[in-house]
């Protein structure tokens, strides 16, 4: 096969690959050890997919079946889909929740944790003392094979190499800046789509690099002012060349969009008009002015951002001439309408965590505090951190100050503010916080009813805010 593959690269130019390399039923299985088993990263699914224990999501590497699943401490894993006795698919469906955490293989019911360990076998000892396997059967020498996973910002992957490099390394700086961006804050899922195409998983990889061809193939964008060749826009690969970003920004200024279409090479055929053109209503939540953002991480992935449309698209290599396109829609949970500006009282955890909030959301943000630094309650090294951090963030901080009065209009409020020189200022802002003394307070909600620990006033709940009640967060 290495022959193979060498001929079809010698024949090969930056301009022009050897068709061998898209074709060969070779060269394809020798892809499957050398990438999607070798020293990459492939994505398995998104954090969303799977938030309680026992919850899993059939997924691939490659042509391998995985599952992806929650353990009981909350920590993800990963295992090839394969019965450890004779190959059968141990989860058959592509998602779902096993309450006791076992997986079982429905041909002979090996049963298994959620970290893929071999934990059961019928008649392992035999039927009344007939049969069954020696006494040197050791379970965990027939658990399913492993993968390392990785998690960044609720995208996670998975590699069957323990020499592969930590995921961030892997995908480099300015990939993993992006990803952040498009999934700064918690997600759900809208739905899936699956797509087969005829030809070779490299084709949609190249495909989905390629940003000569949006305006020109996709007409659905210049006829209804979503992108045109002339929009600015950035292109970057990462230094080993695996991954590529592709930015759009959105047009500044007024902007005619039915202009759009003029820089079409060609019309659409049929009706060029939308029934609800809601449906393509920009409402920009990251004001970072990026429109439209295409995201390709190798081997197995797009993350895409075309206006308010977030989704992954999984590449699925089935035989050199068939690939399956997943597609995973989800949506930032945003209020539909922000504040441009925010007065926030109090500096406390509560009251800094908002103000942090907002102002990722792109709001103007001012904190006041009465103390002489933020997060009072802590040291003063740390309190001057965070403030150091935060107002690089862009919130602007006054501490040793107080609220004094405050006026509310019909849109907005100002705050009357001094300072502990006497010194007087005041503050509009179109809404306000007040995080001053703010206490726990769980009464009367119904917590021993649904039998929901609480210690001190507070609930009880693990490092991803869940409770001991199943589906229960705080």
């Amino acid at each position: 096969m290495q022959a193979e593959a060498l001929r079809a690269l010698a024949g090969s130019s930056p301009t022009g690959v050897d068709y061998h390399m898209y074709q060969s039923p070779e060269i394809f299985a020798a892809e499957q050890d050398a990438v999607f088993r070798g020293p990459t990263w492939s994505y398995l699914g998104l954090e969303a997919e799977v938030p309680e224990p026992g919850d899993f999501r059939t997924t691939s590497v490659g042509d391998t079946p995985v599952v992806l699943t929650r353990g009981a401490g909350g920590a993800l894993h990963a295992w090839v889909n394969r019965c450890a006795h004779k190959g059968a698919k141990v989860c058959r469906s592509p998602r779902g929740s096993q309450a006791d955490g076992t997986f079982v293989c429905v041909y002979h019911q090996w049963a298994y944790d959620s970290a893929g360990g071999l934990i059961g076998v019928p008649f392992a000892r035999g039927l009344k003392g007939v049969g069954g396997y020696g006494q040197d059967f050791d379970k965990r020498a027939h658990s399913l094979t492993a993968l390392r996973v990785e998690a960044i910002a609720g995208m996670v992957f998975g590699t069957f190499a323990q020499a592969a490099p930590p995921l961030e390394t892997y995908l480099g700086q300015v990939m993993c800046a992006n990803i952040r961006r498009i999934l700064h804050r918690p997600i759900k899922v809208l739905g899936y789509a699956r797509q087969c195409m005829a030809g070779n998983w490299k084709l949609y990889s190249e495909n989905s690099r390629d940003s000569y061809h949006g305006a020109l193939l996709h007409l659905f964008y210049p006829t209804f002012g979503i992108y045109r060749q002339s929009q600015e826009s950035s292109g970057e690969v990462d230094e080993e060349g695996y991954h590529s970003l592709f930015n759009v920004a959105r047009p500044k200024g007024d902007v005619e969009y039915a202009s759009f279409g003029e820089e079409a090479n060609r019309e659409m055929l049929g009706r060029a008009e939308l029934q609800d053109a809601r449906v393509i209503e920009f409402r920009p939540d990251m004001h970072d002015g990026i429109g439209l953002s295409i995201q390709s991480l190798f081997p197995s992935v797009v993350l895409q951002q075309i206006q308010n449309t977030l989704a992954t698209r999984q590449v699925v290599p089935l035989a050199p001439d068939r690939t399956e396109l997943i597609w995973t829609y989800f949506e930032a949970m945003v209020p539909a309408k922000l504040p441009k500006s925010l007065l926030v009282m109090g500096s406390g955890a509560i009251g800094i965590e908002f103000a942090s909030f907002y102002r990722t959301m792109g709001v103007e943000v001012t904190v006041v505090e009465v103390m002489p630094q933020v997060v009072p309650v802590e040291d003063a090294e740390i309190g001057a951190f965070a403030r150091k951090a935060f107002e690089k963030q862009g919130i602007k901080i006054l501490t040793s100050a107080k609220v004094t009065k405050v006026e509310k209009g019909a849109d907005s409020i100002t705050a009357h503010i001094e300072d502990e020189k006497g010194g007087k200022q005041t503050i509009t802002a179109d809404r306000m916080i007040s995080a001053v003394g703010v206490v726990g307070n769980i009464e009367n909600l119904g917590l021993e009813a649904l039998g929901v620990k609480t210690d001190r006033g507070c609930i009880v709940i693990d490092g991803l805010c869940r409770t001991n009640v199943k589906g229960l967060y705080a």
